[in-house]
């Protein structure tokens, strides 16, 4: 029995794959003997992952609440006491399925959803932690144009002067090649969908009329410790393979996602294998 969480950054298609990787596995170990979290066109009567049963797990686990205070202390804060508790109780809800009989559990909303830092995977209880980590990357101009085109309906809203910072570092990863109109349509889109609120007519022309943008420094962002808390840090994979969790590095750049899926699939039965024996 394992559990399995799907992480990486966002657009790089967790959630696509975690489904089709559960339908895979699925054939194979039987209907009832794989589980994907968050549950999708499931009956709300069969789900394992309700709010009630989230909350419910919570209150019989407080070495969760000690958890997500300690990891939420000022020196290495970067993340909610919330978002803490919700990221336990989804590892703690997969736990709990396979006490039910379920032999794999997917999950593409847990510890690794949240900015990780080596020092929260040192802390952390190792049952609060899953088996398998199967780290989905990709080029970022493919995870943007995934973001941009994808159905899902709640996404971050950036504000103030975040709106045009973000959409800079688009225009910087996608606008090259591109003819203006493409450029004021990526724009108005990008607002659309992640901005609170959208760019106006007169912000999108001195976005689109400002070409090259001009981004923040790479090198300047690393100093000040932004790019230490992003998803998946190198340190955070390494911290976490010394505390023996397996970690599967795939590129989902070129596959097809049926592709990708099949690969999932066969790195989860390895690692199944691998436990067993």
């Amino acid at each position: 029995m394992i559990v399995v969480e799907l992480a990486g950054a966002s657009g790089v298609g967790k959630s696509t794959m975690s489904a089709l990787v559960a339908d895979r596995l699925q054939e194979i170990l039987g209907q009832n003997s794989v589980a994907a979290l968050p549950e999708k066109n499931v009956p709300r009567r069969r789900r394992r992952w309700t709010r009630l049963k989230r909350w419910a797990w919570v209150a019989t686990n407080p070495r969760s609440l000690v958890a997500a205070w300690r990891t939420t202390q000022a020196h290495i804060c970067t993340a909610s006491y919330t978002g803490w508790i919700r990221s336990f109780s989804t590892i703690g809800l997969a736990r709990k399925a396979m006490e039910q009989g379920v032999q794999v559990v997917l999950v593409d909303q847990g510890i690794l959803r949240l900015p990780v830092l080596p020092e929260h995977v040192e802390m952390l209880p190792r049952q609060l932690l899953p088996d398998l980590v199967l780290h989905l990357v990709a080029e970022p101009e493919i995870m943007e144009k995934r973001r941009l085109e994808r159905g899902k309906k709640k996404c971050a809203r950036y504000q103030g002067e975040r709106r045009l910072a973000n959409v800079r570092k688009t225009l910087q990863r996608l606008g090259k090649g591109m003819t203006v109109e493409e450029r004021r349509n990526l724009v108005a889109k990008y607002g659309e969908k992640f901005c609170e609120p959208a760019f106006s007519e007169e912000e999108i022309r001195q976005l689109v009329d400002d070409w090259p943008p001009q981004g923040p420094d790479s090198a300047k962002a690393e100093a000040n410790g932004k790019l230490k808390t992003a998803r998946c840090h190198p340190q955070v994979c390494q911290h976490l393979q010394l505390r023996g969790i397996h970690l599967e590095k795939l590129d989902t750049t070129w596959l097809d996602v049926q592709v990708t899926a099949d690969l999932c699939s066969r790195t989860v039965l390895t690692a199944m294998k691998r436990m067993s024996s």
